[in-house]
């Protein structure tokens, strides 16, 4: 069946002003319940329908789904648990009361409200979208396991997580990126995350946000996707912190330095910084790779004491991306008792011109460059037995080495003495 008022006043002692079941819908317009116990009962009831109206206090139970228009007041508790849906559609929620959430599927708090209750808020399960306004002073959000939250709007209050905060819609990507804001504490607690699309370029239209304005402690977890892969030196701000303070604490799959540990979202491996943006940011950006290798040879297996052997030493860029910094590193063995080298480039690659003594050298190395050693070996007239010679480079900075087996060269030659006849 159903139930409608209109205007109504319901005061006394009784335990619950109105009472709404047997999966019956219930459509109150204006209404005022303020029974001694509960105003708003709904236990085993259909769709609930509230427009304006003050109660003391509002608990559904087995509810099929909550609807609320327009300013609703409450006094007391309101704990809302549903088999679908709770939607506060316009106006918002006000009052001294505390607010618990227990949708089996999403609560959603539209753009355009405005609720202004100063209790504490609890999500106990699915997933709470905030795209509206919870403003004035007023208890800590908390977030419990498995709850998430969401959502583009602005929250005025301290936020604890032990669940999981996914800022922007409960929609698949591309379609799946917010900002949502907080005027107040931020704690993410172990066994918590943060969850964030990926998507483009740009906080709120290309991939998540979460706007902190307040003190920040991550000490959860960092879980995400990203739909495609992006270009040097692209940068995406995840946690936009206010400039009074640093990010406290560290997500458990994102403990600094980085590189070398870095994350994989999706179609993406990402680097961070606790210290990007404006110097205390979260910021996320493509972990950068490339193949850098090194060759050596003197094009002999053989060489004679007291002549002279010439090695070719080139190291090469086989990758994507540029890298500068570079360390090619040679040290010559004894029993080349005097080395000259001298070095050129290709492909934009630069290293020092020439040289003598073992080499240690700084080179940048472009995608597809190369620098080529030429490294000539004064072979001591008593040396026995083989020479051995081994180049190495060393990756510069912010950039991962794909393919480390290539990074270091040996060449051997047997020396063979001559008798001097």
């Amino acid at each position: 069946g159903m139930l409608s008022a209109n205007g109504t006043t319901l005061t006394g002692n009784d335990l619950q002003g109105i009472f709404a079941g047997n999966g019956g819908t219930t459509n109150l317009t204006n209404v005022t319940s303020t029974a001694v116990g509960v105003g708003l009962e709904g236990n085993g009831a259909g769709a609930v329908s509230i427009t304006g109206g003050s109660y003391s206090g509002i608990l559904t139970r087995n509810t099929a789904s909550v609807t609320t228009n327009g300013s609703v007041t409450s006094t007391a508790t309101v704990d809302l648990e549903t088999t679908g849906n709770v939607d506060v559609q316009t106006g918002g929620l006000a009052g001294a009361f505390d607010l618990l959430l227990r949708p089996a599927g999403v609560a959603t708090l539209a753009s355009g409200t405005n609720s202004t209750y100063s209790g504490f808020t609890t999500l106990f399960s699915g997933s709470t979208i905030i795209d509206g306004m919870i403003s004035g002073a007023g208890g800590s959000v908390l977030v419990d396991v498995p709850a998430i939250l969401g959502g583009s709007g602005q929250v005025q209050r301290n936020l604890l997580v032990n669940g999981s905060v996914a800022p922007g819609p409960a929609a698949a990507a591309p379609g799946d990126t917010g900002i949502l804001s907080f005027t107040g504490d931020v704690t993410f607690n172990p066994g918590s995350s943060l969850n964030v699309g990926i998507n483009a370029l740009g906080a709120g239209t290309g991939h998540d946000q979460l706007l902190v304005n307040g003190s920040i402690v991550v000490d959860g977890s960092l879980i995400g996707g990203a739909t495609t892969t992006f270009a040097d030196g692209d940068s995406f701000v995840i946690i936009n912190n206010d400039a009074a303070d640093g990010i406290g604490g560290n997500f458990s799959n994102a403990v600094p330095p980085s590189p070398p540990a870095s994350l994989v979202f999706g179609a993406e491996q990402f680097d961070f910084d606790y210290l990007g943006g404006d110097g205390n940011d979260f910021v996320l950006g493509p972990t950068l790779f490339t193949d850098l290798a090194i060759s050596k040879t003197d094009g002999t297996a053989t060489a004679i004491p007291g002549t002279s052997t010439v090695y070719t030493i080139t190291a090469s860029n086989l990758g994507t991306t540029a890298v500068s910094g570079n360390t090619v590193t040679d040290t010559f063995p004894a029993a080349c008792s005097t080395v000259t080298w001298t070095c050129v480039g290709a492909g934009g690659g630069t290293c020092t011109a020439a040289g003598a003594g073992n080499i240690n050298d700084l080179v940048d190395l472009p995608a597809g460059a190369s620098v080529t050693f030429t490294a000539t070996c004064d072979i001591d007239p008593a040396a026995t037995g083989t020479l051995v010679n081994t180049a190495t480079i060393a990756i510069g900075a912010g950039v991962t080495e794909l393919n480390p087996a290539n990074n270091s060269a040996t060449d051997t030659d047997t020396l063979t003495p001559q008798a001097d006849l």
